[in-house]
């Protein structure tokens, strides 16, 4: 079955909530220009409260190796998402300094976008819409054919997913697993039981 990873959780009881639900992964964002952004204490808090239930993502935005590697040292998480700039050796950089799992995390601007997936060593990869004024958890989708034949794998999907379209994303693309966080808000920072519900429900029910 594909796996779900929710994103932009921002604090225990969504995090419990979604790892009862069946999520594979929790995502708590570290980027400044993110509404979802919280800090350490808060993210450990929700790190505390899965217990091993679900993989712990810390997403960064071009964020500098010692400061990647303080929070990540402090949170206990088990995974470390880079969105942004950052370029291969960045990217072996902070899988050396971590000594964490990496998800390389690149936003589809066109079609070429999925060939430079193949520059990055990285233990899972991401394929996010492209908006020039948000890094991600936009809630728009973008072309999934852009990946058909040049799909990295493990691939992971998000942008603009929800409980109607992810069943024809899944069926598109097949990926590993799909990224949901604005599609299952009832207010900005907090994921409501019944999206939450319907969308792990259109998880299962896909081809």
């Amino acid at each position: 079955m594909t796996v779900v990873k929710i994103c932009g959780v921002t604090n225990p009881a969504d995090a419990l909530l979604a790892c009862d639900l069946g999520a594979w992964a929790i995502g708590m964002i570290f980027v400044p220009s993110s509404r979802r952004m919280i800090d350490v204490s808060q993210a450990r808090a929700i790190v505390d409260a899965v217990e091993g239930r679900a993989e712990t993502v810390a997403v960064f935005a071009d964020e500098a190796l010692d400061a990647i590697s303080a929070t990540v040292d402090a949170i206990h998480c088990s995974v470390v998402q880079l969105h942004g700039s950052q370029s291969p050796g960045e990217v072996d950089a902070v899988a050396a300094k971590t000594t964490l799992p990496i998800i390389r995390a690149l936003r589809m601007r066109n079609p070429d976008t999925a060939n430079e997936f193949r520059q990055y060593r990285a233990d899972y990869f991401l394929a996010d819409s492209y908006d020039d004024r948000a890094m991600g958890g936009t809630g728009v989708t973008f072309d999934w054919s852009m990946l058909r034949g040049r799909k990295p794998d493990p691939l992971l999907v998000s942008g603009g997913l929800n409980p109607d379209n992810v069943s024809d994303a899944i069926r598109t693309i097949r990926p590993f697993g799909v990224d949901v966080s604005s599609c299952v808000e009832g207010v900005v920072r907090q994921k409501d039981r019944a999206k939450l519900e319907a969308f792990f429900s259109a998880v299962k029910e896909a081809p």
